[in-house]
């Protein structure tokens, strides 16, 4: 499978996420939740894809990357070192030993700060020493990357991370942040069958100022629910709820539309009737702690039941 454009998948996969309130997908109570066909997914460019319990470990050659599920706990307000350690100490300490030499290197000047701590420590589970990194940056999540040894990393990713300053580009980061994007898995028709509703909500804000005074005249606010529903013999149902409000009242729109679905491979969709017109779009699924997000054209969706 080829990876597609980059886009930064986990900060959807944590918006989608935090709708629940919590780290994962918060299942509903008493429901039974979907199975997937699809756990592994092998990329033309020589990375593998496979679902953890606690993360989506990419693999190629000797080189591993931990894409770790959101965890509200290691979003707290910090600076670098403080809060990279928090980062390590609930993600990856637990599985090293003799951690050596380990430095934070985040520089300052991008607008999307980075934060990179790394050293080498002993792989406990192996017993082999590694090169061991943690990354975020903006929205990107946190990634674990493992290596056995710097050279290995830098020559991978492109990145000496002893080289990093506090005027290093923001650029440099780049081949780091692009891992977030390989959380992601096929469709298979049997698991969208009779799974129910999967929805997405998503909404905007415009503030509106005076071009003369600077002052603020106003703002106008957009909100959205669209919905799919999933049910038996490859049919579904797509709503569409939006609401507008600006200048003291609110307008309200809807629309709807029903029938057949069918995967055309593991990667696309194809819907007999959306807004009256046929579509097909792009589909997978980004891996959680407790389920799956559903992606539709590039946008996430979470399970909510029948």
């Amino acid at each position: 499978m080829k990876l597609l454009a980059p886009m930064l998948l986990s900060a959807l996969i944590a918006t989608a996420c935090s709708k629940g309130g919590s780290d994962d997908t918060n299942p509903p109570t008493g429901v039974k939740t979907p199975t997937y066909q699809f756990t592994i997914t092998n990329w033309d460019d020589g990375w593998t894809s496979t679902i953890k319990e606690n993360w989506a470990e990419v693999n190629k050659g000797t080189v591993k990357v931990l894409l770790h599920y959101p965890n509200a706990a290691t979003e707290i307000s910090a600076d670098p070192q403080p809060l990279v350690n928090n980062a390590r100490n609930l993600l990856s300490a637990s599985r090293y030993s003799n951690l050596q030499n380990f430095t934070v290197a985040s520089p300052s000047l991008d607008f999307e700060r980075a934060y990179l701590g790394y050293g080498a420590a002993t792989d406990i589970a192996t017993s082999k020493t590694v090169f061991v990194a943690l990354f975020k940056k903006g929205k990107s999540g946190w990634i674990e990357f493992v290596t056995p040894d710097k050279a290995t990393f830098v020559a991978q990713f492109g990145l000496d991370p002893v080289t990093i300053d506090w005027s290093t580009s923001g650029s440099v980061f780049n081949s780091l942040r692009v891992m977030a994007n390989y959380n992601r898995f096929a469709v298979a028709a049997t698991d969208l069958e009779s799974t129910g509703k999967w929805t997405n909500n998503f909404g905007a804000n415009t503030f509106y100022y005076s071009l003369y005074t600077g002052l603020g005249v106003g703002m106008s606010s957009y909100s959205a629910t669209e919905e799919f529903i999933f049910s038996s013999k490859m049919k579904y149902q797509w709503q569409l709820f939006t609401a507008n409000s600006a200048g003291g009242g609110t307008t309200f729109a809807k629309a709807r539309s029903a029938g057949n679905y069918q995967l055309k491979d593991n990667w696309n969709a194809y819907f007999s009737d959306i807004e009256g017109v046929p579509k097909t779009y792009p589909v997978w699924f980004a891996a959680t702690k407790t389920g799956r997000v559903l992606f539709i054209d590039g946008n996430p969706y979470t399970w909510v039941g029948q």
